[in-house]
């Protein structure tokens, strides 16, 4: 476990850092009009690298980290097989119930909407998916994603609002926070807000209160890293069987 100095001690320090961690998601599509397509991915990953580090650094300040190894494995267990088999259920009966009804496309399907998006910025881009960059940047978010978001999200803003609010209250917001910035993706390139953005905000909040849930009821910010690796994966297990396998 490691204990570091202090909470931030004022309410509206808190509440000023949840409206900078929501709007700062935007930057990336306000800028993509603005640099062409190819330095607009550069942009992109260090954005994101530099975002996270400062996720990991803020903790670090201002709030309590519990990190420790000692872990009920079964629970464990039992909460990443119920996050992996949730978001297989969830995405696979919109994507049956849309395929059943006839409708296709990204205003609809969230994992065709992302294909297009992404073959579409790389075509632009001129730039692979196997491209080295490619791999090993999005490899380094792909880790560096489920730590440095629980870090920040548990051990500063949830632990700083049980402070002024109920726990229920300090679940819920960050978990808000996360559904709104993931309309952030549908901004890009002036795309339309359809029925996928709202499938995959109404994800994002469950799956990010659930995160929230493991923390408090384990205690260890280790376990809800975990839990969230396993919903970045399920999700990227569900972009393949529902997708076209390009994210």
């Amino acid at each position: 476990m490691i204990e570091n100095r202090r909470f931030i001690n004022r309410e509206d320090g808190v509440l000023l850092a949840i409206f900078i961690t929501t709007l700062i998601y935007f930057i990336p599509s306000l800028t993509y009009k603005t640099l062409d397509a190819k330095n607009w991915v550069y942009f992109l990953y260090s954005f994101f690298a530099l975002l996270f580090i400062a996720y990991a650094a803020i903790p670090m300040i201002f709030s309590r980290i519990k990190i420790s190894p000692q872990m009920n494995l079964f629970r464990l267990n039992n909460y990443c097989v119920i996050t992996f088999i949730a978001c297989i259920l969830y995405f696979g009966a919109i994507e049956y119930i849309l395929k059943s009804m006839g409708l296709s496309g990204g205003q609809y399907s969230i994992f065709k909407y992302l294909d297009s998006l992404i073959l579409h910025i790389q075509s632009q881009a001129g730039i692979t998916s196997n491209h080295r960059f490619i791999r090993e940047a999005g490899l380094m978010l792909a880790v560096m994603l489920p730590l440095c978001e629980e870090l920040f999200f548990r051990c500063y803003l949830q632990e700083s609002l049980k402070r002024y609010y109920n726990i229920y209250f300090a679940v819920t917001v960050p978990a808000l926070l996360v559904a709104a910035r993931h309309l952030a993706l549908f901004t890009i390139l002036c795309q339309p807000v359809g029925y996928s953005a709202v499938f995959l905000c109404f994800a994002a909040f469950i799956s990010f209160a659930f995160f929230g849930w493991v923390y408090e009821k384990e205690e260890n910010v280790l376990s809800s890293m975990i839990v969230h690796f396993t919903g970045n994966l399920s999700f990227g297990v569900c972009s393949i069987i529902f997708g076209g396998g390009s994210i």
